[in-house]
């Protein structure tokens, strides 16, 4: 069996900073916002707070033998120059992570969170202290904002009915939905859609101008600026070692043999672990559109349906590529129900989408987090448990003794 020790210390110490970020960003938000409703910023934006740190954890446990062998293969085996190539896709991947941070930190609408909590506690409204029948708001104070997606959220499966389209379509005629009213997140008012809109762009010009001054900025923003490209480098690398393993799969089975089990098992885990991020993902956009609506958007919105499209067509060419080791009744199996996921999150996409807010994003509650918190640590003790599964290399067959007498066995 291979020996890997230096691509195993390379890996450890890579997944090492990576696992360590997931937990840093996360703690440092409970820490400040601790006395001021932490636990709805931590569901509000599950894909950041409640992801990385359970199941984007149990992947890189899950992708730590795929990665080493990987890291392998390239140092050792791929020719020509394929140290060269690993060391320019790694410098590759470094960069495009950095520039997807960036791009995404460049936004001048912060989330809640990238206000510290005593400027979101000090936001009175608009007019200040609004809200009362003899004082509608023209915009809600945050704080309120925050708290009437969370108390609607776990009242009901999604938050769809209440997404408002702010612009119209010259094409076609005005849908009737456009005149009903509504109850508007960003003022906290029953709205027709053009006021909601109004009050959306307010709510959200009003969050551009306070993150204008510096010493508004959250410890929690600083932090997420600096790590903000490892979360992007971890899911490009498990996407790469995903698609790269199963374009080298006969080699991989020629040169590390007795670690296909774990490797196919790593995999098929570790994919499973990151369709969660998809889902959350889609549910904090669904939260953050009935306050912030469409204004002051750049590149997230429109990288997150390519990621979900990205990630599920990974994870079905994973299950397609990674089950042989199990008898052709399972295989088949798993490949059909991967292709009846992939088909039901295509027709039931909006469905889908309001079951995540419920469950794993702004409606989420601390049961919800520490079951997926228990999965986690389960999935890595599974891994664990069942790695002596190796396949041990043939052993050589002795010939058969002959004792007959030499005059004989001529």
């Amino acid at each position: 069996m291979p020996v890997m020790r230096g691509s195993k210390i390379f890996v450890a110490v890579v997944f090492t900073l990576l696992g360590l970020s997931f937990w840093v960003t996360t703690g440092t938000l409970i820490y400040e916002f601790y006395e001021t409703d932490w636990f709805a910023h931590l569901a509000l934006y599950s894909h950041l707070f409640v992801f990385f740190p359970t199941f984007g954890v149990l992947a890189l446990f899950a992708f730590y033998i795929p990665s080493v062998v990987f890291t392998d293969f390239y140092w050792e085996h791929v020719k020509p120059a394929g140290r060269v190539r690993f060391i320019f896709g790694f410098v590759v991947l470094a960069a495009v992570s950095a520039s997807l941070a960036w791009s995404i930190i460049k936004s001048p609408v912060p989330t809640f969170w990238e206000l510290s909590p005593a400027v979101i506690q000090a936001d009175k409204g608009e007019p200040a202290n609004c809200g009362s029948s003899q004082t509608p708001c023209r915009r809600t104070p945050i704080q309120n904002a925050i708290s009437q997606v969370r108390i609607e959220s776990q009242q009901r499966n999604g938050l769809s009915e209440f997404v408002r389209i702010c612009k119209k379509d010259k094409m076609l005629e005005e849908p009737m939905s456009r005149a009903q009213r509504r109850f508007c997140f960003a003022s906290g008012e029953l709205m027709n859609a053009d006021e909601c809109c109004k009050a959306q762009r307010n709510f959200s010009a009003n969050l551009e101008k306070l993150y204008t001054k510096p010493e508004n900025h959250s410890l929690t923003s600083r932090v997420h600026a600096v790590l903000l490209p490892l979360k992007a480098f971890f899911l490009l690398v498990l996407f790469v070692v995903g698609l790269l393993l199963a374009f080298w799969r006969n080699k991989i089975q020629e040169f590390y043999t007795p670690l296909i089990p774990k490797i196919e098992r790593g995999v098929i885990v570790g994919a499973l672990a990151v369709l969660f991020f998809p889902a959350a993902n889609h549910g904090f956009l669904q939260s953050a559109s009935v306050t912030y609506g469409p204004f002051g958007q750049t590149v997230y919105p429109v990288l997150a349906p390519m990621v979900s499209i990205a990630f599920g067509a990974w994870t079905v060419m994973l299950m397609f590529f990674f089950f042989s080791r199990f008898n052709k009744d399972t295989e088949s199996m798993m490949r059909i129900l991967g292709f009846l996921g992939s088909a039901i999150a295509v027709f039931q996409y909006d469905a889908i989408i309001n079951y995540a807010v419920r469950f794993i994003g702004a409606g989420s509650d601390r049961l919800y987090v520490l079951f997926f918190i228990i999965i986690s640590i389960v999935g890595i003790g599974a891994l664990y448990r069942f790695g002596a599964d190796e396949v041990a290399p043939p052993k050589e067959v002795a010939p058969p003794k002959n004792d007959a007498p030499p005059s004989q066995a001529a």
